[in-house]
């Protein structure tokens, strides 16, 4: 069994490709749209969707008035035409994330950031900046996937 934990860009493709029918966007699309027909006809991968980054596709899609009064029925009734999760974040996946998990990608993008800028490098910090702003999903992606694969074995 695979896990597939969707990052907050790959879950809005997902919604829109299989809500709307649109087609996914450049190279986030072919592997996600194997993923996808994976779970829908294999059964032998598990999207993960987080129902934090859930909240805030939501609002995005508000605000471009996307949304209709039967979108939220619509993002759960996936479940049942393919192997889809929709996570809690339950109280056992919390214990997981601060007991069990330290934030590997922040850590490491400091180190980096804290050399770029001893080095007085511009661009680099920069980049490293916007990595450090995304290394709280990226390692929860990590986590979660980690969560999904040791439950099947306790």
């Amino acid at each position: 069994m695979e896990y597939k934990c969707l990052s907050r860009e790959e879950y809005r493709q997902f919604i829109l490709r299989l809500i709307d029918r649109q087609e996914i966007d450049g190279d986030l699309g072919i592997e996600l749209v194997n993923i996808i027909d994976r779970a829908q006809n294999y059964w032998d991968v598990n999207i993960i969707g987080i129902n934090y980054l859930l909240t805030i596709i939501i609002e995005q899609f508000m605000k471009k008035s996307l949304v209709n009064h039967e979108f939220i029925s619509d993002v759960y009734k996936i479940q049942q035409e393919m192997f889809f999760t929709i996570d809690e974040l339950d109280h056992k996946f919390i214990d997981e994330l601060f007991v069990n998990n330290l934030p590997d990608r922040r850590n490491f993008y400091t180190e980096m950031l804290e050399e770029a800028k001893k080095a007085n490098s511009t661009e680099q910090t920069t980049e490293l900046e916007r990595k450090k702003a995304m290394s709280f999903e990226e390692d929860l992606l990590r986590i979660i996937e980690n969560y999904y694969e040791s439950e099947i074995y306790r």
